[in-house]
């Protein structure tokens, strides 16, 4: 239940809903999707829209009406955050609409873009970074690497030199805070991506960007392309030790939080996991599961456009987020990691993706182990 209640000469949203066992009574953060749609063609593409283009099949795209009553949903169920994403979201016409809502709910918003339309007025008007901006949205930005390299991932000539020579300073220009703005890299399985960690240590200082790298997971291009990291190789160790020496040097650097496991302990537990504990993803046909790494792990979806159950009742009692939230019991009460003397900051067991593919008990990339290669 959903209400506002005075406080300090303003209203503040009130959330009372009743407790759900072993996670949130909400979902504190929907992961969604509303379409596939990208013009770019990605060999990592988490939606994995090269193979959906190569298949000839429809790309998977939700109606503005269906948008709508997604985020109705989410606003309704008590959820504190909202990530947009796609395909590529900002060529999305929806999305604005999606973006004004949640912002008027008082919902926090974050979107990631490939940034192919930041340099374009006509892509994307003054108006809608104004939008942005009001609503306090941050913008996660795909930068992969130096310029030629980028643009050959991303198979688009030109892309990373538009935008950074003027998507940036359009966004900050049009009032977005630099503080709103991140750069995304994701690491691949390969030389030629490891060899850019020097360009995006660099890039990170120039343009004074928080720039967060991650390890590409089991997922969409990643796994159909073979270049997700799941195993501690001599490519994946050398890759951690780069990443370790940048986050001392390089305070806009932000690793994957299982690299850094030997900071000061946060509240996690050592299998720490927030697929169906706090957080949900609703897919491009308005389908819901608990996590898009965990999809095909364990039981299919659930349509919240066609089915009985709302978002909100699919969270208390779908039978995906039961199943889910009893292996991650489970996986905590009998899992190895949680005598390790690194559990309260550990992530490298936190993400079942990696031992779910391989079907290991425990992660190959725990970062105890890694470091003591």
């Amino acid at each position: 239940m959903i209400f506002q209640e005075p406080v300090g000469g303003g209203l503040t949203r009130v959330i009372k809903n009743p407790p759900v066992e072993h996670a949130m009574s909400a979902p504190v953060k929907v992961y969604f999707d509303p379409t596939k749609i990208c013009p770019l063609g990605c060999d990592h593409c988490l939606a994995n829209v090269p193979a959906i283009k190569e298949s000839k099949m429809i790309i998977p795209t939700l109606r503005r009406d269906e948008v709508r009553e997604i985020v109705n949903q989410i606003i309704s169920s008590g959820t504190m955050e909202t990530k947009l994403g796609g395909g590529e979201p900002f060529i999305y016409k929806p999305f604005w609409d999606a973006v004004e809502e949640l912002g008027n709910a008082g919902i926090s918003i974050s979107t990631s873009t490939s940034g192919v339309t930041l340099s374009n007025e006509r892509a994307l008007s003054s108006r809608e970074i104004e939008l942005l901006k009001n609503k306090n949205v941050k913008i996660s930005l795909s930068v992969d690497g130096n310029p030629d390299y980028h643009d050959r991932l991303r198979k688009k000539e030109g892309l990373l030199a538009d935008i950074l020579s003027v998507g940036i300073e359009r966004l900050l220009g049009n009032g977005i805070n630099r503080n709103k703005i991140e750069f995304r890299s994701t690491i691949l399985h390969t030389e030629e991506s490891v060899n850019q960690l020097e360009y995006l240590d660099q890039l990170a200082t120039s343009f004074k960007i928080r720039t967060r790298i991650r390890l590409a997971r089991p997922a969409g291009g990643a796994i159909i392309n073979n270049v997700a990291i799941l195993k501690p190789d001599a490519m994946t160790i050398n890759i951690i030790e780069k990443l370790r020496k940048m986050a001392q040097n390089n305070p806009y650097i932000n690793l994957e939080e299982f690299l850094k496991f030997d900071t000061v302990a946060s509240m996690k537990t050592g299998l720490d996991c927030g697929a169906g504990t706090r957080a949900m993803y609703v897919d491009a046909g308005g389908k819901v599961t608990t996590c898009v790494f965990l999809d095909g792990f364990f039981t299919k979806s659930h349509d919240i456009l066609k089915g009985s159950q709302k978002l909100l009742e699919v969270w208390q009692n779908g039978e995906a987020f039961l199943e889910v939230r009893e292996y991650l019991q489970k996986e905590n009460a009998e899992n190895s990691c949680k005598d390790c003397a690194n559990v309260d900051a550990c992530q490298g067991g936190g993400c079942p993706s990696v031992r779910l593919t391989l079907d290991l008990p425990t992660s190959p990339l725990c970062p105890a182990k890694i470091l003591k290669h």
